[in-house]
């Protein structure tokens, strides 16, 4: 366990509270994308996957450099860094990054405490909490449907097959304003491509198609297969963000 090692290798077993909440009314105030309109907003190490957060949940973990153990959860002196966590369609749902793993236990708050913190899987299995891959996250039929191209300095190669070779279809750019944006939804995957339904749409203020206040309309609909994880574990599409 953490705290005995923690007293075998006499090190300080204090405990340093870590405050999500501020951390999510914080998020709250700056994040929310309108009527589901996915545009990328976190350029950051995203390691290589995450863990399911749920605030109301203490969470035990282990510091190298300052030889401490660490509770996440409640109200204390650290503030949860943004580009520690990330979101699956509402601020509620939140995952904090892992960053690296280590036998069983997986790193995180990189951003927020120096040398982050570690975390046993027993730990969290105790909690009723696990690891996710991306890929998990993204390829789960109960997770939000609404996606968007998760890259700042490249489009998204849409092919007519799941592979490099493929007939190259379209190159998918990122949203950047609300007068013309596409929406995405995963039909079905094989490894790390999925087929994919790009719903391309513009301003149409005498339109509801996306529900009340939200004046759009799609002109245009593409069907083809994208690489959805790179090689390095990083979602190349991601959800749309929403604070309601």
């Amino acid at each position: 366990m953490l705290s005995s090692a923690a007293c075998r290798y006499k090190c300080i077993c204090a405990i340093l509270f870590l405050s999500l909440f501020a951390f999510c009314f914080k998020a709250y105030a700056q994040f929310g994308e309108v009527c589901g309109i996915m545009e990328p907003r976190d350029s950051t190490n995203w390691g290589i996957g995450a863990i399911k957060w749920e605030k109301a949940t203490n969470i035990k973990g282990y510091s190298d450099k300052a030889q401490t153990i660490m509770i996440i959860g409640v109200p204390g002196s650290v503030e949860i860094q943004r580009a520690d966590v990330v979101y699956v369609g509402h601020y509620g749902n939140t995952f904090l990054k892992v960053f690296e793993t280590r036998g069983s236990s997986y790193k995180v708050l990189i951003n927020s405490i120096d040398g982050g913190l570690w975390i046993d899987a027993n730990e969290l299995k105790s909690k009723g909490l696990a690891f996710y891959t991306y890929a998990s996250i993204l390829f789960n039929d109960k997770t939000p449907s609404s996606l968007g191209v998760n890259l700042f300095k490249s489009c998204l190669n849409l092919r007519a097959e799941p592979s490099r070779k493929g007939k190259l279809i379209k190159c998918i750019s990122k949203n950047v304003n609300e007068n013309a944006f596409h929406k995405i939804s995963i039909q079905h995957h094989k490894e790390d491509w999925a087929f994919i339904v790009v719903q391309e749409c513009i301003a149409d203020p005498n339109n509801a198609d996306f529900g009340e206040g939200c004046g759009y309309k799609v002109q245009n609909e593409i069907r083809g297969w994208t690489k959805v994880i790179d090689d390095k574990g990083y979602p190349n599409l991601w959800f749309s963000f929403s604070k309601y």
